[in-house]
């Protein structure tokens, strides 16, 4: 692309390179931040040793830079907000049948009853299938519109007073817990 100025490549896929910071700092500025007639609109790089400080500065140079490009690791740059994790708690495990007008009652249950604070949104949401559990992985995010509200919530799950459809539901601070399931690696 470097060498053929008339190159017509507009998605670039490099996923699972074993590419670095440096690798990346050098690609983003020969191909995306250059001034040269490069027209890449795609670039998926998942799955290489980007780091989480060197995702947000690369976001922040393309946003400020106004270059249209899409990368897939940006994604869940906005999920990376600090202020947005100091004001957030996650809640589960949620069960999947009789969820209408869970936010509301979720809401309620925090705000009105509970007096934890005010809250400014709650996003309910089920993940994939997790194997070995019986339960749906059904969960919620909860922004207060604080972070002294945190605080609060996390002494009502000490006390084990969050309940909702039955089930008794585990709080946490957001971005405090990080689940990875792998699969099996017995042999058949």
């Amino acid at each position: 692309m470097l060498a053929n100025e008339s190159s017509n490549l507009h998605s670039l896929g490099i996923r699972a390179n074993f590419i670095n910071d440096e690798g990346f700092t050098d690609l983003f500025d020969r191909l995306i931040f250059s001034d040269g007639k490069h027209h890449l609109t795609h670039v998926f790089v998942e799955q290489n040793f980007l780091t989480e400080y060197h995702k947000i500065a690369l976001h922040n140079e393309v946003v400020r830079k106004g270059v249209k490009v899409y990368v897939d690791e940006f994604e869940g740059i906005s999920v990376l907000d600090k202020a947005l994790l100091d004001r957030s708690i996650w809640l589960s495990p949620l069960p999947k049948t009789g969820m209408q007008n869970f936010e509301a009652r979720i809401e309620k249950f925090f705000s009105s009853n509970q007096q934890c604070g005010f809250i400014t949104d709650v996003r309910i949401r089920v993940g994939r299938k997790v194997p070995g559990r019986t339960r749906d992985n059904c969960f919620a995010i909860v922004e207060y519109a604080h972070e002294n509200s945190v605080p609060r919530s996390l002494k009502l799950a000490s006390k084990r007073c969050v309940n909702f459809g039955g089930l008794g539901q585990r709080l946490f601070k957001a971005g405090t817990r990080t689940v990875v399931i792998r699969p099996s690696q017995r042999r058949r």
